[in-house]
């Protein structure tokens, strides 16, 4: 799935993952980074060109609420990198 931008003050932050960039020209071919495995198994099945059926986005977002890939907001630093913490 693409990135759909939108644009915030001098940036433009994508309305599906929350990818923030700055630059106008790097928006055009960005694909978001899955949510969860319902965005993983979408894109999969969209490259195989499997059509998609009726409740394919519910699947998707239940999916995405079941198994999500998200790193916690404290391990990510100001330049939006993954920190590994120091906490055990």
């Amino acid at each position: 799935m693409n990135c759909q931008f939108e644009k915030i003050n001098d940036r433009y932050k994508c309305k599906v993952c929350g990818y923030e960039i700055i630059s106008d020209t790097d928006r055009i071919f960005r694909k978001c980074k899955s949510r969860g495995l319902g965005d993983t198994i979408a894109k999969i099945t969209e490259f195989l060109h499997i059509p998609k059926c009726g409740g394919c986005v519910n699947r998707q977002e239940i999916l995405n609420q079941l198994i999500p890939f998200s790193i916690p907001k404290d391990d990510i630093n100001t330049s939006g990198n993954y920190v590994q913490s120091n906490n055990q």
